[in-house]
């Protein structure tokens, strides 16, 4: 997860591509990426053989993109919200199901850490298929 502080900034995309190529990466999380939407051609120019989703950014402030590795995990569903996205995956070899939730920076200023935690756990409670 990283705090990117603007994929539209130049060079970022590049570095984000190789990032995830170099390091064999299987899942990417990026905060504060700035935009509005993400046309299919630039997810496919980062990561092509991942599956993303996002959360659009508010003017120029927050934004969420998420990616999973296809070959690795199958998205079974993916929830966005106000202030965060979150995936429940399934592992391609064992097949066991995970989740991963983001947040954006400015929901962490606005709850305590109760509240927070128990916002984490109504999303995902009752969420993980038969």
């Amino acid at each position: 997860m990283w705090n990117i502080r603007g994929l539209n900034k130049l060079g970022r995309l590049d570095y984000v591509k190789d990032l995830i190529s170099n390091n064999n990466l299987d899942f990417v999380g990026l905060q504060e990426t700035k935009k509005a939407n993400f046309h299919c051609s630039v997810l496919s120019y980062i990561g092509s053989n991942f599956s993303w989703n996002y959360l659009p950014a508010t003017g120029t402030a927050g934004g969420i993109l998420l990616g999973f590795k296809t070959s690795k995990f199958e998205v079974i569903f993916w929830d966005i919200r106000q202030f965060s996205i979150s995936a429940i995956v399934k592992n391609t070899v064992d097949k066991k199901l995970g989740s991963v939730v983001l947040f954006m920076a400015r929901l962490m200023t606005k709850v305590n850490k109760n509240s927070l935690l128990n916002y984490m756990l109504s999303r995902l409670i009752g969420r993980v298929p038969c």
